[in-house]
């Protein structure tokens, strides 16, 4: 494990996905998680798996990967804001309403 590494590899993927670069998002992403698979960053780093996705236009993929991110107990509200508009935009309106309405810590 080697957490400082995973944290590169997701800074660097931040960047990535703000440049669009969706390819490259997913494999810093990927890296990331594996060299620090139990990283307190855990939330954001599968949050970004769900952003390129959402990029390219597979929102169901995208909403069901930002879920995943939201379920971790230590997300944040922007994680949970993400999976309720990647819901959104996949058209389960549903989900997205009980996300919205989750508790956030």
């Amino acid at each position: 494990m080697s957490p400082n590494s995973a944290k590169g590899h997701y800074s660097r993927a931040f960047l990535q996905v703000v440049r669009f670069q969706t390819v490259a998002t997913r494999a810093g992403i990927k890296l990331a998680i594996g060299l620090s698979p139990i990283h307190p960053m855990l939330a954001p780093m599968r949050i970004m798996k769900a952003l390129p996705f959402g990029i390219d236009g597979d929102y169901a993929t995208a909403a069901d990967r930002a879920v995943l991110a939201a379920r971790i107990a230590t997300s944040h509200f922007r994680i949970v804001i993400a999976a309720v508009s990647l819901c959104q935009l996949d058209g389960r309106r549903e989900d997205a309403a009980n996300w919205a309405r989750a508790p956030i810590y």
